[in-house]
């Protein structure tokens, strides 16, 4: 099972870019999921990621959605990376958690993005504004980068799931051979 994951600061896409690309993939006939950010319908239920454990919660949740994928899809879409929840974690947390939750990401077959944000900065459901969002951006690189996550930068546009596609081509992680060329589906 391929990993392709998603990261990039608050409002740079990935919720979107992770439906999107998850949609055309399965039209073009490959066997593919996706999991979605736990963190955000936290939000949603306004601030309970301090009940039953904090970050450490998260993680597992993040965890098990991809684990429970693995022998039932080839590929797994997330627009949160486990590694994004040991960027967000305080360093005073539990010690050794950031290295557990590398050392879980790296038990995974990784394909890795970076998305920068190609559009206005979106508000809702944020617990960035769009400052510290663009210091994230800049950050997230070095933080990528420490940790010898290799990844490739695409900036969020109309076309953009196109050039993910063609990325994944041209580096042969999409090889399936039943492929067919895209097309819309009626609806």
């Amino acid at each position: 099972m391929k990993i392709i994951n998603l990261f990039g600061a608050p409002s740079a896409g990935k919720s979107t870019t992770m439906l999107g690309l998850t949609y055309r993939l399965k039209l073009l006939k490959y066997n593919v999921e996706n999991t979605p950010e736990f963190f955000k319908e936290l939000i949603y239920e306004e601030g309970k990621v301090d009940l039953f454990g904090g970050q450490l919660m998260v993680l597992a949740e993040q965890n098990k959605r991809l684990a429970r994928l693995v022998n039932k899809a080839d590929f797994v879409v997330t627009d949160c990376p486990l590694p994004l929840i040991s960027y967000y974690t305080d360093n005073t947390y539990i010690s050794g958690f950031k290295e557990f939750a590398l050392n879980l990401f790296n038990s995974y077959d990784n394909e890795n993005y970076l998305l920068l944000r190609g559009h206005s900065f979106e508000t809702e459901k944020r617990n960035h504004n769009e400052h510290e969002s663009v210091v994230i951006e800049t950050e997230l690189p070095m933080f990528l980068e420490q940790n010898n996550i290799k990844y490739k930068t695409f900036k969020t546009s109309e076309d953009l799931i196109d050039h993910m596609i063609q990325d994944m081509k041209k580096n042969k992680v999409l090889t399936k051979p039943q492929e067919k060329k895209f097309c819309k589906p009626n609806i």
